[in-house]
């Protein structure tokens, strides 16, 4: 299972393009969301319970993005890091034989 941890401040601008290049694969979308109440309530399921409050280039995005890891960890096996306003080109399954090399340590 592939982990897509998205930190955010508000709902994702490409989060169509988010659900559909994920859909037919074995990833599971994580979300760190500074602003929830922006979210469709149909992809607030993806938030994560522990938010902390987040500052440009401060100490609490490592915080936040620590969240993500730890929320996605027990079920996940790769994790991709990405931004509330990166755009997706590729699957991520396609990137298996460049990462699935690697085994996953804490």
């Amino acid at each position: 299972m592939i982990g897509l941890l998205i930190l955010t401040i508000d709902e994702p601008y490409f989060i169509k393009n988010i659900i559909k290049m994920t859909k037919n694969n074995n990833v599971k979308i994580y979300i760190h969301a500074k602003n929830i109440r922006t979210f469709r309530e149909k992809l607030k399921k993806h938030i994560i319970q522990n938010i902390v409050e987040t500052s440009w280039g401060n100490i609490s995005l490592v915080k936040a993005t620590i969240n993500l890891l730890k929320a996605s960890y027990e079920e996940c096996d790769y994790f991709y890091l990405i931004s509330g306003d990166t755009y997706i080109i590729k699957e991520p399954i396609e990137y298996e034989m460049s990462i699935f090399n690697y085994k996953k340590r804490l």
